[in-house]
């Protein structure tokens, strides 16, 4: 596998780690300020739903700037936005960081705005014979980032007692945040290489060209 490839996948496995902590505790943090499953629920319903529109929103983005400043400039926001319910327990806050973020939907593994961006990327690198495999690797890696996160997600918990409540869970958005700024520098020193387009040249046989006679 070349470097570049390499490079990406680590930086999805790395984004997939960081939902996957969140995963587990952006819930457990909600239900510590009191939220109920109503309001879990809606909420989660529409970061499904948020998502979904930025996927449709990335795919024409890519064409036009290309991949790497695409995933560079989600990667940056999310990790900056994520701080968010750091410091505030405000429900704007928290909304307006689930929405983008796709806090507590799993949205590096599998889905999220980052995958037509990596899928296009990863297409560039190798021919069509090999992409399969690739995208099997990509996609292994996320589900395997979002396992790992999880796992990382019970940790919290084994503090209970010196730190209660929703401080519990507050130090795990810049763990997300740094996750985030990790694999924001693997994108940028992964190689984008251009689409190569083959030109067809006329046989040296006996189909030369043509003249076209007016």
């Amino acid at each position: 596998m070349i470097a570049s490839a390499r490079s990406l996948i680590a930086a999805r496995c790395l984004r997939s780690i960081a939902q996957g902590i969140l995963l587990v505790d952006f819930t457990l943090y909600l239900r510590a300020l009191g939220w109920t499953a109503v309001q879990l629920g809606a909420l989660f319903t529409a970061g499904i739903f948020f998502q979904i529109l930025l996927i449709l929103m990335t795919g024409p983005l890519v064409d036009r700037l290309g991949p790497r400043p695409v995933l560079l400039s989600i990667g940056l926001l999310q990790g900056v936005v994520s701080l968010g319910p750091w410091v505030s327990h405000s429900s704007s806050v928290l909304w307006g960081a689930a929405l983008f973020c796709g806090f507590g939907i799993g949205a590096g593994a599998a889905s999220g705005p980052f995958s037509p961006v990596e899928l296009a990327w990863l297409g560039r690198l190798v021919g069509p014979a090999e992409r399969g495999k690739l995208y099997s690797f990509s996609n292994s890696a996320g589900f395997a980032g979002i396992g790992i996160g999880a796992f990382l997600g019970m940790f919290p918990e084994r503090l209970d007692g010196p730190v209660h409540g929703p401080s519990l869970y507050q130090p795990m958005f810049p763990v997300f945040s740094a996750f985030l700024f990790a694999s924001c520098i693997l994108v940028a020193i992964s190689p984008v290489r251009p689409l190569s387009r083959r030109r067809k040249t006329p046989s040296s046989g006996g189909h030369g060209k043509r003249k076209i006679s007016c």
